[in-house]
């Protein structure tokens, strides 16, 4: 966590190793290249049939999403490291539902949701 100073994340001192940034638009996702990745920026994530986070990296400290159609959190317990979780334009997202599995980990939650926030009438973080 020493890349981690006052809320900001410094990922140029980040191990390229230990990185990924992909838009799943462009790049195809590769479970095997990713395991051993603790901070993954990922663009136009879809809800796989099998769960909303089949396939991302269990062992992940930070996550971001941008463009997900995921409409809840089922399935990030399996993410028991995670401790920031970054929402950007998720606009499909309707409640927190399975947000608590990752509660005793957790330390930033940021979403900006400025197209649908308001429509979010289950959310109660």
């Amino acid at each position: 966590m020493d890349n981690w100073r006052d809320n900001t994340i410094w990922f140029e001192q980040i191990p390229d190793n230990l990185q990924a940034y992909l838009n799943l638009k462009e790049d195809k996702f590769n479970e095997v290249e990713l395991e051993n990745i603790e901070y993954l920026t990922l663009w136009h994530h879809k809800k796989n049939k099998l769960g909303n986070f089949v396939g991302i990296p269990e062992n992940l400290l930070y996550l971001e999403l941008n463009w997900s159609n995921l409409k809840d959190f089922i399935g990030i317990e399996k993410m028991n490291k995670l401790k920031r979780l970054e929402l950007h334009y998720c606009t499909k997202l309707q409640n927190d539902t399975g947000l608590s599995g990752v509660s005793d980990t957790l330390e930033h939650y940021i979403l900006n949701n400025q197209e649908n926030s308001y429509q979010m009438k289950n959310y109660s973080l």
